[in-house]
């Protein structure tokens, strides 16, 4: 079976695995403030999705999103590509991808909200810097890997000889800016929604929280759905391609291992 395939089974195999323990959780729990029926979910998102309210902050919340997401992968791919195509450019742009990379960039939401208040602008900053580091350091890794491979596997591993391979050809660097786009989403669309939850007026964030404050969980869960089953499929849409490409890796190797031994 082909990995994209595979993996878009993979992740509708997923869904319908967490459907299957809503239903039967559902009447065990026995409380509808706490997990409502998966029918009654799925009816109100029907009716939530055209209404003008959910529309309203989805829009609100669509604009942030490209604001932020769109230059943070740009900037991502770029400067990672840039920082992974020879040691110098490692050591410039590096320090910055790995620290910032590795840091809970969600911390930083605060000084945001403090140094230009609540708006889109202040929300879209927040994706940039949350989607654009991680992207980076992905893609600047990604691009800087090589790959040892023992060119004869019936010596033994100590005497076998070693060849090192550059995997920063076409099909890597484009399964890891898939990689990186893939991650952009993930983070993107949980950075604007922990932004709104911690201080947005609109915004799907803010719908959900108002709505588990009211509380009505059965719009919650609904507004929860509307928003997290289309990044699932987007991730494991941009995933598929991802594995894919590694699988077209491969016979490049293997190529290039034949024209070095000619």
């Amino acid at each position: 079976m082909p990995p994209f395939v595979r993996t878009l089974l993979e992740a509708i195999i997923g869904l319908a695995l967490i459907a299957a323990a809503w239903v039967i959780a559902a009447p065990m729990i026995d409380n509808t403030a706490k997990l409502p029926s998966l029918p009654s979910v799925l009816q109100r998102a029907i009716e939530l999705a055209p209404s003008d309210e959910f529309l309203r902050d989805f829009g609100d919340s669509m604009t942030a999103l490209l604001i932020g997401l769109l230059p943070a992968l740009l900037a991502g791919v770029f400067f990672g590509m840039i920082a992974g195509m020879s040691k110098g450019t490692r050591w410039l742009f590096g320090p910055f991808a790995v620290t910032f990379g590795a840091t809970p960039l969600v911390l930083l939401v605060p000084l945001f909200f403090a140094w230009w208040g609540v708006s889109i602008a202040t929300r879209a900053v927040a994706v940039f810097v949350m989607v654009g580091l991680p992207i980076m350091n992905m893609v600047m890794v990604a691009t800087g890997t090589k790959r040892l491979i023992v060119t004869n596997m019936s010596e033994s591993r100590r005497h076998a000889p070693v060849v090192e391979v550059n995997t920063a050809n076409t099909a890597a660097v484009a399964a890891a800016i898939i990689g990186g786009l893939r991650v952009g989403v993930v983070i993107g669309v949980t950075a604007l929604v922990i932004v709104e939850f911690m201080a947005g007026e609109h915004g799907v964030g803010h719908f959900i929280a108002q709505s588990a404050s009211t509380p009505d969980m059965i719009t919650t869960m609904a507004a929860i759905g509307l928003i997290g089953i289309p990044t699932i499929l987007m991730a494991a849409f941009l995933q598929a391609i991802q594995e894919q490409g590694r699988g077209l890796t491969a016979p490049w190797v293997a190529h290039d291992l034949e024209r070095r031994s000619a």
